[in-house]
């Protein structure tokens, strides 16, 4: 008996956490495209990689310029590069949450 209650406790429990999940997570869904794109749209993600490029496309013409002028050794300008172009989709998936 009590071995019954314990499966229905785990069924009930489940189907509780199942439900809880997203309807993208519950299993395998297939996804269209169309409505991948809106979905990207509707979470100003456009926004957010249009923005991030013309900051960090201002931002490397200013540090090409100021680098120099504080001597700055050329490894300085490179690491900076790297992390503007790492973090690009870092603040994409900051932007979709």
């Amino acid at each position: 008996m009590a071995e019954v209650k314990k499966q229905i406790q785990f069924e009930i429990g489940h189907a509780l956490f199942i439900d809880a999940l997203p309807k993208a997570l519950r299993g395998k869904t297939e996804v269209n495209p169309r409505d991948f794109f809106s979905e990207l749209k509707r979470r100003n993600v456009y926004k957010v990689a249009v923005a991030y490029a013309v900051v960090a496309w201002l931002l490397i013409q200013a540090a090409s310029i100021f680098f120099p002028a504080f001597d700055a050794p050329p490894w300085v300008m490179k690491i900076f590069i790297i992390v503007i172009f790492f973090g690009f989709p870092v603040g994409l998936i900051f932007s979709w949450t």
